[in-house]
C-alpha cells in the first residue's frame, strides 16, 4: 500500500510541475527568439581616403542584425561634439553644423535593411583638418523593429566613436 501511495504522490507532483515547466519553456524560447531575431544597429567612424597631408572620414551606420531597423536616431551631446572639432580649424562652423546634423532629427534614418550600411561625411584630420585625431565621442543610438508584434520593439545602445584611421589598429600600415 505504501508503494502505491508513493507512486500517486510522485504522479501528482509530475502532473503539477509538467505544465509549469512547459510554460517556462515557452517563455524562455520566445525571449531567446526575440533576442536573436532583431535589428542590431551600430556606428563607426571609418577612413574614406587618406594621403600624406589629410585623412577624410565617414560616419557609417550598419545594421548587423537579421531584421530591418526603422526610425534610427543618433544622439550626442553638443559639448562632446565640440570636443572632437578643432576650434581654429578651417571651415570650423560648417563642419560643426554638418556633424551636428548627424545627431539631430534631420539625421533620422527611416529604414535600414539588415546587413546594410548608410554613410555620411564626417570631416577630416591632418593639414587644415577639422577633427582632433584620436578624440572620442560618446553616442546613443535609438531604433525600432519594423514589425509591430504584439508591440513595437524599441532598442537603445551606447557607443564610443573614435576619430582614428580605420585602415590600421596600431598607427602604421602600408599603402
Amino acid at each position: 500500500m505504501e508503494l502505491i501511495d508513493e507512486l500517486k504522490t510522485i504522479s501528482t507532483i509530475v502532473s503539477i510541475t509538467s505544465p509549469i515547466i512547459s510554460i517556462l519553456s515557452l517563455y524562455f524560447t520566445s525571449r531567446f527568439w526575440f533576442a536573436t531575431n532583431r535589428p542590431i544597429v551600430c556606428a563607426k567612424i571609418a577612413t574614406y581616403s587618406s594621403g600624406d597631408l589629410m585623412e577624410h572620414y565617414n560616419l557609417i551606420i550598419h545594421n548587423s542584425g537579421n531584421r530591418p531597423a526603422t526610425n534610427i536616431r543618433l544622439y550626442a551631446d553638443k559639448n562632446d561634439i565640440e570636443n572632437i572639432i578643432l576650434k581654429d580649424g578651417k571651415n570650423h562652423e560648417m563642419w560643426k553644423n554638418a556633424i551636428e546634423k548627424c545627431f539631430s532629427e534631420e539625421g533620422t534614418i527611416q529604414l535600414l535593411l539588415n546587413a546594410e550600411s548608410i554613410t555620411n561625411a564626417f570631416g577630416h584630420t591632418g593639414q587644415e583638418g577639422v577633427l582632433i585625431y584620436n578624440s572620442s565621442l560618446k553616442i546613443k543610438i535609438e531604433y525600432e523593429d519594423i514589425e509591430k508584434l504584439p508591440y513595437k520593439r524599441r532598442y537603445t545602445s551606447h557607443q564610443m566613436l573614435i576619430v582614428k584611421s580605420s585602415k590600421d589598429f596600431a598607427g602604421t600600415f602600408f599603402q
